[in-house]
């Protein structure tokens, strides 16, 4: 069950699989290690990170694509 109301009032169950749920987890953590390259380069500018660090497979792919 889930529940994202103040009052308690709305419940609702979503259906996931194993493998969606994997895939969110990899999605989140690429967000959370853009989040903390901004901070790096803002801290810590001695510190260089990866060009890809941070950034989704599927923009990468993208960007390759228009450079092309």
């Amino acid at each position: 069950m889930l529940d994202y109301s103040i009052d308690n009032i709305v419940n609702d169950t979503v259906n996931s699989t194993y493998k969606r749920e994997l895939a969110y987890n990899i999605e989140h953590a690429i967000h959370h290690m853009a989040i903390i390259k901004i901070a790096i380069e803002n801290a810590y500018s001695d510190i260089v990170l990866d060009k890809a660090f941070g950034v989704a497979p599927s923009t990468i792919r993208f960007q390759r694509e228009c450079v092309q």
